[in-house]
């Protein structure tokens, strides 16, 4: 509701033609000088907004702004990187609509695994090899949200496991570079989740062929894997375990399949947890811990076995 403090007020306030608002001004003039409660009032209702009109909004808290600012320059900062995502997914788009053109309809043979069980005379050989340590490889995904870290994720959990190596999603050809550093003889774990998921499943595929004599990768866990043609496991991969979010549709990874039965077994699991929250899981933490001690167990046996056939030689 609009109040006027008098008729020449509302003739005032109204879009007038010329000659009324003449009329208006000469009414106005007419008014008494002194009464000041009425011109108060006036001034008043002159300051009140038309019914309809949307109020001026008040000005965003100094903390709503920081928050802002902070986003905008995060954003800012990562640039390049989601220009690197983006083409990174859709250079795999297109591999994968490229592979689904030409692919052959008869099935390809699947070359067999090499034997990684470790020679008595490789052990006398390289003395040294019994002294390094297992693989065990950590991928971080691709973060648009600043306020989304890794800290109690998947770099909180390589602090618990000794000598292993934390590596982002695009970082792929370093982890491959450290990967060739550690003898086929030691056991090899990858960890990813994301785009640091489709990164580790891209390792194991370039691992499985002859060039990398097939390398034999102990355990691979792929958490809401983010990116194209990564749910065939390769015969390479041991073991697979492979957490999905039912949260989140956009980011929503499928079941992942093994290429060969025989080789791989491979277990999905679908979680509550949204994408974000998957790697920071205390019940998802605990799996992988107790995966990954199983296979240091392994490691560490066969490693006394070797030692005890060495001792027995000398």
């Amino acid at each position: 509701m609009t109040h006027y403090a008098s008729k020449a007020d509302y003739l005032n306030r109204r879009q007038l033609p010329k000659g009324l608002a003449k009329t208006a001004e000469s009414a106005s003039n007419l008014a008494p000088k002194d009464n000041v409660a009425i011109s108060e009032e006036a001034k008043a209702a002159s300051q009140l907004k038309p019914e309809g009109v949307p109020a001026e909004q008040p000005e965003a808290p100094v903390e709503g702004k920081n928050i802002k600012e902070n986003v905008k320059d995060s954003l800012k900062g990562k640039g390049n990187e989601v220009k690197e995502a983006g083409g990174h997914l859709l250079k795999q788009a297109g591999q994968a609509i490229g592979r689904a053109l030409s692919s052959s309809p008869l099935p390809l043979p699947t070359p067999s695994i090499v034997d990684q069980t470790a020679k008595t005379e490789d052990i006398l050989s390289k003395p040294n090899m019994m002294n390094d340590r297992p693989g065990v490889f950590f991928v971080t995904g691709f973060h648009i949200n600043p306020f989304d870290t890794d800290e109690m994720g998947l770099t909180g959990m390589s602090r618990g496991v000794p000598g292993s190596q934390v590596f982002k999603w695009n970082q792929e050809d370093n982890i491959l570079d450290q990967i060739r550093k550690i003898p086929p003889e030691r056991p090899l774990i990858l960890v990813g989740h994301g785009m640091g998921g489709d990164t580790v499943v891209n390792i194991a595929n370039k691992l499985n062929s002859a060039d990398n004599g097939f390398r034999k990768i102990n355990l691979m866990v792929t958490l809401d894997s983010i990116g194209w043609d990564n749910d065939i496991i390769p015969q390479n991969v041991a073991k697979n375990l492979n957490y999905i979010s039912d949260q989140d549709m956009f980011f929503n990874d499928g079941p992942n399949i093994a290429r060969n039965k025989e080789t791989s077994s491979v277990v999905n699991e679908l979680r509550t947890e949204n994408h974000n929250d998957l790697q920071e899981s205390p019940e998802i933490q605990f799996e992988i811990f107790q995966n990954i001690n199983e296979v240091m167990a392994m490691d560490r046996m066969k490693t006394s076995i070797q030692k005890a056939k060495i001792a027995m030689m000398n």
